[in-house]
């Protein structure tokens, strides 16, 4: 019948959990894009969304008040973001919105609207839940002139602000790639390492952060059999630097105050020496 035809049509393009478009409605809305060669105004916005926590409110929680958040996430994202809005949730924590004939700086102000609302706690069977959300932002036709350009580029501005810390909002810049494609390398060489079973320990007190610290501990890492440990101690381990070395797989942080293992005691003075500390 037709009813039952509209049914499966519904079903084939939304999420059953939130109701919002799944990835395939999605795909199918930006691939309908134009993309027009003027790169005044934003002809496009696309908005990636990732809650921070959500991994960890599954894992303390459990899943039943996993939905329930990305339920009331996915109701408070629809009711602060406009009616012609095209909204989805990708998978998981992942949503998507995509904003047509705004321009660039009225979609930011939505974007920052939005990010504000998010932060505030959802409410699940009484208690207030702070699930956090990192947003990247980016307009076509300036920062991509197709759909995956436009959204390698979002995805790219998410990336930086999560790194940044987390719970952050950031509009893509054309640097960023160069920051991207910088840390995956560095990524792919700390994997490398944990892999041969050496445990890298990172303490950040340089300004330079990552550009400076990480390549410290690869280096010492490469100069090292794979037994052993490597250290870097200093002062205050920002928050992005424990992040950053923990998603890489880094096994163990030692910093300030820890007792450091005898056997890693030349390896830390060959990074105090390779970073000059």
């Amino acid at each position: 019948t037709a009813q039952n035809a509209l049914r499966r049509t519904h079903e084939a393009n939304h999420d059953p959990l939130t109701q919002l478009l799944n990835r395939r409605a999605f795909n199918t809305a930006i691939d309908d894009l134009s993309f027009p060669s003027s790169t005044t105004l934003g002809h496009a916005s696309l908005l990636l969304l990732d809650l921070d926590r959500f991994k960890e409110i599954n894992d303390r929680l459990g899943h039943r008040t996993g939905d329930h958040v990305l339920q009331q996430f996915s109701s408070r994202l629809t009711q602060v973001l406009p009616p012609d809005a095209v909204i989805a949730r990708l998978g998981g924590d992942e949503f998507a919105v995509l904003l047509t004939g705004t321009s660039s700086h009225a979609c930011e102000d939505l974007a920052r609207a939005a990010h504000e609302r998010l932060a505030q706690p959802l409410i699940v069977d009484g208690f207030p839940i702070i699930a956090g959300t990192s947003i990247g932002v980016a307009h076509a036709p300036m920062h991509g002139l197709s759909p995956s350009e436009l959204l390698h580029a979002a995805d790219v501005a998410m990336y930086r602000a999560k790194t940044a810390g987390r719970g952050r909002l950031s509009v893509f810049e054309s640097e960023m790639r160069e920051e991207l494609v910088e840390r995956v390398a560095l990524e792919t060489d700390l994997r490398q390492a944990i892999e041969n079973d050496v445990h890298a320990v990172g303490v950040s007190t340089l300004a330079a952060g990552h550009k400076t610290l990480v390549p410290a501990i690869i280096a010492a890492l490469k100069a090292q059999g794979a037994d052993d440990i490597i250290v870097f101690v200093g002062g205050v381990i920002p928050k992005q630097d424990y992040e950053f070395l923990y998603e890489a797989g880094v096994k163990g942080i030692y910093g300030p105050g820890t007792p450091i293992p005898a056997s890693a005691k030349d390896v830390l003075e060959q990074i105090r020496k390779a970073v000059g500390a």
